[in-house]
């Protein structure tokens, strides 16, 4: 049987390792690793109330989210490289500025999903702290 305080546990454990993802060197690790917590804690909540679709979603989001960052990663790179050299085309800083804001539009939409996640937990746990994370993470994607 799922505890419901362990999975509490786990998922508050996996938020403080993300929160200090900003640390040199090992704050991705931590993040990473803090990311998967959160995840395991989902997945046994939503397998505890029969929900197994909301974690598809988390999932979902997930992924949207991890791709966004990469095209915005490789869009703010091309930008760096692009506007470094005095004679580049227009058409390759327009197209750096597209990546970026593309992966800006899937963030956006990737925090959509996180949102959604969180209002159920909130309704799950009669509270709205997790409704305030969900806003929180949405504003911070716009």
């Amino acid at each position: 049987m799922i505890d419901i305080d362990k999975i509490k546990l786990l998922g508050g454990f996996g938020s403080i390792l993300i929160i200090l993802s900003f640390f040199p060197y090992i704050g991705f690790i931590l993040a990473l690793i803090g990311f998967f917590l959160v995840g395991i804690a989902f997945k046994q909540i939503f397998e505890l109330k029969q929900e197994e679709y909301m974690f598809k979603e988390f999932i979902l989001g997930a992924v949207i989210g991890f791709v966004a960052i990469l095209i915005m990663i490789l869009g703010f790179k091309i930008v760096i490289s692009v506007f470094g050299i005095a004679n580049s085309s227009i058409l390759a800083k327009l197209f750096s500025v597209i990546l970026y804001i593309s992966g800006w539009g899937l963030l956006i939409i990737s925090a959509n999903f996180l949102k959604k996640i969180y209002y159920y937990l909130s309704k799950i746990f009669r509270t709205d702290a997790f409704k305030k994370a969900g806003e929180l993470i949405y504003i911070g994607a716009i």
